[in-house]
């Protein structure tokens, strides 16, 4: 009887904490839209580039957000000899407002869409999960949920991650022309309006086997305690990384999503490892191409005015992949259970911490009684439970 009170009482808990939340994931429905190479250099994938702006501003729409594009002109190598071509791309920015929108700082979650290669981990896994945290926090803003929007929150998926290209290319990425022609200006050009940006890139692969994560000098020369860790249990690739500078803002940004992600014991199984740069770090190649390739980069590098900023990755190329696909990539083979859950842990976090810095819960009323009512009843079962133990 004992053993059923106290069962029942977790139960009745975890359903409380549950209720702020979708309990259906919708990740594996966004990733089927992003299975090709979205490209320039062939007919299929300029056509997989359209679907996938269409398909993102769609599901910006089906959440009521304030719907931006920001359309850029760059240049990119298209062969070995280097011929360059000037393309347009667009960066698809989503907006929910928050009440007092000018009284704190803009949150920002971004995601490169497009896809030089392996369109699944290159970037179709970033952007999902993008769109899978937008979904979430909207649900949990509606007005029959539980949390009013205060401040502002933006989603933006980021064309022409030009650095990331394989024939390399000099032209500015999608990244320089948010920050320079709609963030900056949006802002006032006043950074104090800005709390910092979560950047989505190469965030699905997951790797328990021993001997799969790369352990260079240059990782333990920049954080020694990440490779101790790593080191010590079988250079594995089963972490999520987590690289930020070390000044205030992002140091907040960065307490209150680890406290996220670490907030129930699903998060002891997955770990977030903690990459903070300092000012003296030496950067030797592994460690550039990491940070230099993803687009948090143009947001510490801005020019003048330096934006704080988080990237969330796997390592990419420094982490064996389980599954490897160029063309033709299947979802179902790609997020495996346990991959699928890793990468929802993830979403999680990012749900919570902004629902944690960008809104107010709502005061209990009549209409919400059933809402809220799992919480009452774990409140008296514990009281039971301590009663009868």
């Amino acid at each position: 009887m004992k053993a059923m009170i106290v069962a029942f009482a977790v139960l009745a808990f975890v359903g409380a904490v549950a209720a702020h939340l979708p309990i259906e994931s919708k990740l594996s429905q966004h990733l089927s839209e992003f299975t090709i190479v979205r490209d320039y250099l062939s007919h299929t994938s300029q056509m997989a580039v359209k679907n996938a702006r269409e398909y993102i501003k769609k599901e910006f729409d089906s959440y009521h957000f304030h719907i931006y594009e920001n359309k850029f002109n760059t240049t990119i190598t298209t062969n070995t000899m280097g011929k360059t071509q000037t393309v347009e791309g667009v960066n698809i920015i989503g907006v929910t407002r928050g009440m007092n929108e000018r009284s704190g700082p803009i949150l920002l979650v971004a995601a490169d869409y497009d896809s030089a290669s392996k369109p699944l981990q290159n970037n179709g896994i970033g952007i999902s999960a993008l769109l899978e945290v937008a979904r979430q926090y909207y649900e949990n803003t509606i007005p029959s949920a539980n949390f009013e929007k205060n401040l502002t929150v933006m989603f933006v998926a980021l064309d022409f991650n030009t650095r990331e290209r394989i024939l390399g290319s000099s032209g500015k990425s999608g990244a320089q022309h948010f920050i320079s022609d709609w963030l900056m200006p949006h802002i006032d050009n006043d950074t104090s309006r800005f709390g910092g940006a979560i950047v989505l890139d190469s965030i699905g692969n997951f790797n328990p086997n021993n001997e799969t994560q790369h352990s260079s000098q240059t990782l333990e020369d920049a954080f020694p305690e990440t490779y101790e860790r790593v080191i010590n249990q079988g250079s594995k690739g089963n972490f999520m990384a987590l690289l930020t500078m070390n000044d205030s803002v992002s140091q907040n940004l960065k307490s209150h999503l680890t406290a996220a992600y670490y907030r129930d014991r699903m998060g002891r199984r997955f770990r977030l490892e903690d990459m903070t740069l300092g000012s003296d770090v030496s950067y030797g190649k592994d460690l550039l191409d990491l940070v230099e390739s993803s687009s948090q980069f143009h947001f510490w590098t801005n020019p003048g005015n330096p934006l704080p900023a988080i990237l969330l990755t796997d390592t990419g190329t420094q982490r064996k992949d389980l599954y490897q696909c160029t063309v033709g990539c299947l979802v179902k083979s790609y997020l495996t259970p346990e991959r699928k859950e890793f990468v929802e842990k993830t979403i999680d976090a990012i749900v919570h911490t902004l629902i944690e810095l960008q809104t107010y819960e709502r005061p209990p009323s009549p209409s919400s009684t059933v809402v809220v009512g799992p919480s009452v009843i774990a409140t008296v079962v514990l009281a039971l439970v301590a009663r009868w133990l």
